[in-house]
């Protein structure tokens, strides 16, 4: 798991403690490759990470880039 991931699994652990409520405008997703139209697995773990942050209202929006 590369800094960006790990920067997603301190959110999340911090919003689920309830140490951490600021609402940020977006939660941003950095690609990865898909294929066949799939996501790939390092882009599918990055996607249902945004939609946990998102869900726990982190951000009402999910920009994928």
């Amino acid at each position: 798991m590369g800094p960006v991931g790990l920067a997603f699994l301190l959110a999340l652990l911090l919003l689920s403690w309830g140490l951490a409520r600021e609402v940020y405008a977006w939660i941003v997703v950095l690609g990865a490759a898909q294929y066949g139209g799939r996501p790939s697995p390092a882009l599918e773990r990055r996607l249902e990470t945004a939609l946990a942050l998102y869900r726990q209202g982190l951000a009402p929006r999910i920009a994928v880039a």
